[in-house]
C-alpha cells in the first residue's frame, strides 16, 4: 500500500508512523493493489519421461534467505506464487533420485517463470546443479513487455533522472515531449509516452501495485532513481488486472532491504562558474547585460546541484528489512520569449501599416477560404471593449512591434521513499511503502 503526501518534509517520526500504517493497510484484506509479484511453475520428470509426483521443492531468496516450500502434485508439478521480484535458488528432492539445484533463477515483475527439471536415479552425494540463463522470451505469457533493471539504471545514461523516461531505449515506447522537461518535476511533459502505438496520456503508471496515476493519466510522483529496483513496461496484451488504461503499463518495484547491508551516495553541480571561460550568451541575454538588466553573477552563479543516497538492510535477519532513499535538486533555468506589444492604432482595429493580413472569420468565399478585412481594418463595431481595453494597457509598456526576453527559473524538488517489508512465515508477508515528493517551479521571470 502506498502514502503520497506533498508539502513540507516529513520527520522521522511520521516517516515511521506513514510506515507503520501502510503496513497495516497492505495486510488488510481487499487492498486492491494490481499485481507486481512473479510466480514459478515447474514440472518434474524423470529420465524416460515419466512424472515424478511427491517431490520437496524449496525456493529460496538470495537476498533475505526467505524459504518456500513446495510438493509435486500426482502429476509431477509444483508452483510458486506471490513471489517478490529477485532472485531464487531452488532444489528438489526425493528418496533414491540424485537432487536437482537450480541457481539464479530470476523472477521479474509480473512474470511467470516455467522449470523443466529432469531428476536422475542417484543419490544425494550426485546433486544436479544448473545455473539459470534469463529467457528471451517469456513462453508463459502473452504480455509483450520490456524490463529496465537495476542494472540498466546505474550505468545508463538518464535524462533528467526519471525512470519512465528511460523506458525510451525499449521497443515500441516514444516520447513527445520536450526532452529538456524530462526531471521528476516535470510530470506533465515527461507523460507524453506512447506505448505500443497507444494514445498519450493513455497509461498506468503503479508503484508496488499501487497505480500512482491521476486523473489527467500523469505519474502523480516519480521514484527516485536510488529507490528502483526493476521497471517493467508492458505494452500490450498484459493481464486484465493490470486495466485501468487504454495505453501501456509502468510497472514498477521499489528496492526492498537484504541480510547484507547496502547504500549510495551522489552529488552533482554544474555550477556555469566551471564554463564562464567558454560562455557564449544568447543575443538578447548579451544586451540584457550590457543595458544592466541582469548582472554577470545572474549569468554566471545559475546552478544546479543534485543530491541522492540510499541506505538498506537489516531489522531482523532473514524477518524484517528496511530500505529508505532521497533525491532532491536545485536548477536555475535560462529561457527566451518573443512578446509582441501593440500600437494604438492596432487596438483600434487598423492593421494596415502591420505588414500582417487580418483575414475576417466570418466572410468566406465559394471555396470555404475566409477573406481578408477590406483595407487590413478590423470595423469597430466587430471589435469586443473588454478586450481593447486590455490591449490598450499593453500599449503603455513599450515601443510597439515583437520584443525578444531572456528570463531564469529557478526549479527545486525533493522525493523520499522507504520500504518496510517483514516476513511471518513463508506464506505470510507484508510490505509498506512510503513516498513523499514536493517541488517548487516559480516559472521564467523575464526582464523587460
Amino acid at each position: 500500500m502506498m502514502n503520497i503526501g506533498s508539502g513540507r518534509a516529513p520527520s522521522a517520526a511520521a516517516l515511521l508512523v506513514g510506515l507503520a500504517l501502510a503496513a497495516g493497510l497492505a495486510g488488510a484484506p481487499g487492498a486492491g493493489a494490481q499485481s507486481f509479484e512473479g510466480r514459478v511453475h515447474g514440472d518434474l520428470h524423470d529420465p524416460d519421461g515419466g512424472v515424478i509426483p511427491g517431490v520437496t521443492v524449496t525456493l529460496t531468496d538470495r537476498e533475505t534467505g526467505a524459504v518456500r516450500t513446495a510438493v509435486s502434485t500426482s502429476v509431477g508439478e509444483f508452483s510458486f506464487d506471490h513471489l517478490r521480484p529477485g532472485t531464487y535458488d531452488l532444489r528438489a528432492e526425493l528418496s533414491g533420485f540424485a537432487p536437482y539445484v537450480q541457481e539464479g533463477l530470476i523472477v521479474g515483475i509480473s512474470s511467470f517463470v516455467v522449470v523443466e527439471a529432469e531428476l536422475a536415479v542417484g543419490g544425494v552425494e550426485e546433486t544436479i546443479t544448473v545455473t539459470a540463463e534469463t529467457p528471451l522470451i517469456e513462453s508463459a505469457s502473452a504480455s509483450v513487455a520490456s524490463a529496465v533493471d537495476r542494472e540498466q539504471l546505474e550505468v545508463l545514461p538518464s535524462p533528467g533522472r526519471n525512470v519512465f523516461i528511460m523506458s525510451v531505449g525499449t521497443p515500441n515506447v516514444v516520447h513527445t515531449g520536450n526532452p529538456v522537461w524530462v526531471k521528476p518535476s516535470d510530470q506533465t511533459n515527461s507523460s507524453l509516452l506512447s506505448l505500443g502505438g497507444g494514445p498519450l496520456r493513455g497509461n498506468n503508471y503503479t508503484v508496488d501495485g499501487v497505480s500512482v496515476t491521476d486523473l489527467r493519466n500523469r505519474a502523480v510522483i516519480v521514484p527516485s532513481f536510488e529507490a528502483i529496483q526493476e521497471m517493467k513496461v508492458q505494452t500490450n496484451t498484459y493481464d486484465a488486472e493490470m486495466g485501468r488504461t487504454g495505453g501501456g503499463v509502468f510497472n514498477v518495484i521499489h528496492r526492498r532491504g537484504a541480510n547484507t547491508w547496502a547504500g549510495s551516495t551522489l552529488f552533482q553541480t554544474r555550477s556555469r562558474k566551471l564554463n564562464t571561460p567558454w560562455r557564449k550568451l544568447a543575443f538578447f541575454q548579451q544586451r540584457e547585460l550590457d543595458r544592466g538588466d541582469i548582472t554577470e553573477t545572474d549569468l554566471v552563479e545559475a546552478p544546479f546541484y543534485l543530491g541522492a543516497g540510499s541506505l538498506g538492510g537489516p531489522i531482523l535477519r532473514d524477518r524484517t528489512f528496511f530500505f529508505v532513499s532521497g533525491e532532491g535538486y536545485y536548477d536555475e533555468l535560462f529561457g527566451n520569449t518573443t512578446v509582441t506589444l501593440p500600437s494604438a492604432a492596432q487596438v483600434a482595429g487598423d492593421f494596415s501599416a502591420s505588414g500582417r493580413t487580418i483575414y475576417d472569420p466570418l466572410d468566406l468565399d465559394a471555396n470555404g477560404n475566409r477573406r481578408p478585412f477590406p483595407g487590413n481594418v478590423i470595423p469597430a463595431d466587430r471589435i469586443d471593449p473588454t478586450g481593447a481595453a486590455l490591449a490598450n494597457q499593453l500599449t503603455t509598456l513599450g515601443t510597439p512591434g515583437d520584443h525578444s526576453t531572456s528570463g531564469l527559473e529557478p526549479i527545486a524538488a525533493v522525493v523520499l521513499t522507504g520500504n518496510l517489508n517483514h516476513s511471518f512465515s513463508d506464506r505470510v508477508q507484508t510490505s509498506a511503502t512510503y513516498m513523499y515528493y514536493a517541488s517548487s517551479d516559480t516559472g521564467f521571470k523575464h526582464y523587460a
